[in-house]
């Protein structure tokens, strides 16, 4: 037998770990971005050059 709080609590914990996924999934994203910008800039700096 397991109480309804023992229930919340692994609630709680699975929504954090799937924000936490979520947030390392925007992160990575991010990042992919940032750097898509900044070879696009590279490219475009080195044709002016």
């Amino acid at each position: 037998m397991h109480s309804p709080h023992s229930d919340k609590k692994y609630f709680l914990l699975n929504l954090s770990i799937s924000k936490l996924q979520n947030f390392k999934q925007n992160v990575k994203l991010s990042k992919i971005k940032i750097l898509a910008n900044f070879i696009k800039y590279k490219q475009k700096s080195t044709f002016i050059t």
